[in-house]
């Protein structure tokens, strides 16, 4: 027990020098974290098992002062930049090739054109 302010209820603490194992059942509730001053069971803030194979935050979880919603909200961001870069890009690969195929039907117009011409002069000669 450790001594404090609340001396009629000193913190629980617990360490041990070869680790401390905890198992309980998913079905049976798993392991579970509670916070709240009236010593209730009613406000879980964490669990693993409960129910299932996972761990369950309440609230926010931080992992080294790196709020994780926030983070996969940026990286969600990141993504949606990446595609449309990449959309603008097939964009542009795609006008250029379609300027490409325009310039050949251009060009086989004007041959289509000069043969047209020079059909024309032979049929005059003949």
């Amino acid at each position: 027990q450790e001594e404090g302010d609340w001396r009629d209820h000193p913190a629980l603490c617990i360490a041990h020098v070869t680790g401390i194992k905890l198992r309980a059942k998913s079905g049976n509730g798993g392991i579970r974290f509670f916070g709240g001053d009236d010593g209730g069971m009613d406000d879980e803030l964490f669990s693993v098992g409960n129910g299932d194979d996972n761990v369950w935050v309440k609230n926010e979880l931080v992992i080294g002062g790196i709020h994780v919603r926030e983070m996969l909200e940026d990286m969600g961001k990141a993504r949606r930049l990446e595609t449309d870069r990449n959309v603008e890009e097939e964009v542009r690969s795609l006008k250029n090739l379609l300027r490409e195929q325009v310039d050949r039907v251009v060009q086989l117009e004007d041959k289509i054109f000069h043969l047209e011409k020079v059909v024309g002069e032979l049929m005059t000669e003949l």
